[in-house]
């Protein structure tokens, strides 16, 4: 039992001892090298993408249609919010979706203001709920 003890403190106390970094030896690390065993000085490091991204040709690209790389991560363009329960870019605050101008624009003669981000009626008018458009002050 005691010689049982002996062996495996001294097992330990050698792989400990063995593992300390030596800063005296030569420069022995590992070298990229491509498969004909030739260093490949050329070799760059890539960028990770994220999860909702992959990397094809050295770039990224998002795995949903809707949105486009950044240079940081995928967001969805002009002017939409992704809707994760639909997951697609939506237009979100009362804004539709303009096909001819390619952009979120408020409904029934709005202005986007972008201060208090909603659509709002301009000129002095104000919102009538129940007629669904933008009236003059009585």
């Amino acid at each position: 039992m005691l010689f049982k003890h002996l062996l495996t403190n001294t097992i330990l106390f050698l792989t400990s001892v063995a593992a300390i970094p030596n800063p005296n030896t030569e420069k022995n690390g590992v070298e990229a090298r491509d498969g004909d065993g030739f260093a490949t000085d050329h070799l760059v490091v890539r960028g990770r993408c994220g999860n909702d991204a992959y990397m094809k040709h050295g770039n990224c690209f998002c795995r949903h249609s809707d949105k486009k790389w950044d240079g940081k991560r995928c967001i969805c363009s002009h002017g939409r919010d992704w809707d994760w329960r639909e997951k697609r870019c939506k237009c979100s605050h009362d804004r539709d979706w303009d096909w001819r101008e390619k952009r979120c624009k408020c409904s029934h003669g709005r202005d986007w203001d972008w201060r208090e981000k909603k659509c709002k009626c301009s000129n002095g008018r104000h919102w009538d709920w129940r007629e669904k458009k933008c009236k003059c002050p009585h």
